[in-house]
């Protein structure tokens, strides 16, 4: 009962904690989108006022045009400045950042002086000084125009770096949600699972307590002997690693032989895309006198050993003995493989095949470092 409602706790932790994500990344999500409402709307607006502040320039340019000075470009420049504090109005509920504030307080100020110097403007075209409007318009008004041109500029420059601020700190959060919840998902699920212990034990009847014997104790069990002696394959493998010559390597292949209880044993070296067999022991001579060169694609144990670099099985029945094939490896690759005849099915005792793995890797150290002279065809000649 105790279990059973402490998992339905956990589920229902797991199950509200994803609602409360869900949630939580809607209101995200919501957020995200108002930020980039907020945004296009900003753009806009400083798109338009940057326009109405080129238009400004345009039109006090065409004060001084012969034949276009008149109050259609009076009353447009008024539109013009009018636009101008309207869309700085505008502007600030958009603003989000310090030196966007600050920068329409600027602009208004500039837009003052702007005045000023239009009012200016228009006196001397009045009583005819067009020089004086002229000085004033491309002197004063220009200087004023580009003041106000260069705030807008840096208002939509803060604006656009406090918006993607704000969208790396929104991706953050919902990346750190999303994280959250699938960790706290995935730990409720471990402790959901049950475990093939707990199963085996809720599996296995309650049986009510023996009562107590004098058992007596057992002595410390013996460790099972091993299949194939150790001491012995130490012994051959420090004598393979010191022949110097080919003639020894037959009483050793005898001593391998009676190790493993072997029947017989065939040392097959590569020379080309062929495997020539040109030691063995267990056999007549006239037997591996017959035994021709293995094709490196033949289709037996000997070849597929060679081919692959992978030991190979042949298991025995009533009727012929099993076999291990182990391949034999050189500096750069493999050159050639040790067959061992074995019976009783010791091919599929995991201790002898360790050991044919052992001798053949030993005897592969020791042929690979003869000189190069020794060709198959000279070592097989030379060992008979």
């Amino acid at each position: 009962m105790h279990k059973g409602s402490v998992r339905l706790t956990l589920l229902v932790v797991v199950l509200a904690s994803g609602v409360a994500a869900a949630l939580f990344l809607r209101s995200l999500d919501r957020q995200s989108g108002d930020l980039v409402t907020l945004e296009q709307q900003l753009t806009a607006r400083v798109d338009r006022l940057g326009d109405a502040i080129v238009g400004v320039g345009v039109t006090q340019q065409a004060y001084l045009a012969p034949g276009q000075r008149d109050e259609q470009s009076f009353e447009r420049m008024t539109t013009l400045v009018r636009q101008i504090y309207d869309d700085a109005a505008a502007l600030k509920p958009l603003l989000r950042s310090p030196d966007g504030e600050s920068g329409v307080q600027v602009l208004n100020a500039a837009t003052g002086n702007l005045i000023t110097a239009d009012s200016r403007a228009r006196e001397n075209l009045r009583i005819g000084q067009e020089a004086m409007a002229a000085d004033v318009i491309f002197s004063d008004g220009r200087s004023t125009l580009d003041a106000m041109n260069g705030r807008v500029r840096a208002i939509r420059a803060a604006e656009q770096t406090f918006y993607q601020a704000e969208g790396v700190r929104l991706s953050r959060q919902r990346w750190a949600v999303l994280g959250a919840t699938a960790l706290a998902w995935i730990a409720v699920l471990i402790l959901l699972v049950p475990t093939r212990r707990s199963m085996s034990v809720a599996a296995a009847p309650t049986a009510p307590p023996a009562p107590p014997q004098d058992v007596p104790v057992a002595a410390d069990p013996l460790p099972a002997t091993p299949s194939v002696n150790l001491a012995e394959t130490a012994d051959l493998c420090t004598s393979l690693s010191r022949l110097t010559t080919t003639a020894e390597l037959p009483p050793l292949l005898s001593k391998a032989a009676d190790l493993l209880d072997a029947p017989g044993i065939i040392l097959w070296m590569g020379a080309g895309d062929e495997l020539f067999a040109v030691t063995a022991h267990g056999y007549r001579p006239e037997i591996i006198a017959r035994l021709g060169p293995i094709a490196q694609g033949a289709d037996n144990a000997t070849a597929a050993a060679w081919r692959t670099g992978q030991p190979t099985i042949v298991g025995g029945d009533a009727a012929g003995n099993g076999a291990v094939v182990t391949p034999m490896f050189g500096p750069e690759a493999c050159i050639g493989a040790l067959a061992v005849e074995l019976r009783n099915g010791r091919e599929h005792d995991p201790a002898t095949r360790a050991v044919v793995a052992m001798i053949a890797a030993q005897l592969a150290t020791v042929v690979s470092a003869w000189p190069a002279a020794s060709t198959v065809r000279e070592l097989r000649s030379a060992i008979g």
